[in-house]
């Protein structure tokens, strides 16, 4: 994870078969309300979308 200036604040190394949405919910994210994750393969995840949504007005 990064910030908008593209300074890395947190990261995750996971195998290569992990998609990114399964690593997204291993993480501890702690974000202010707005931001934004973005991720190859969390997009088709809509359910995970929702949820980051509602919870955190995060898209």
């Amino acid at each position: 994870m990064m910030t908008g200036q593209g300074q890395p604040v947190e990261f995750m190394l996971t195998p290569g078969s992990c998609a990114d949405v399964r690593a997204l919910h291993l993480l501890n994210l702690d974000l202010p309300a707005g931001a934004q994750l973005l991720g190859a393969r969390a997009s088709t995840d809509y359910q995970a979308q929702e949820w980051l949504l509602e919870t955190a007005n995060i898209t």
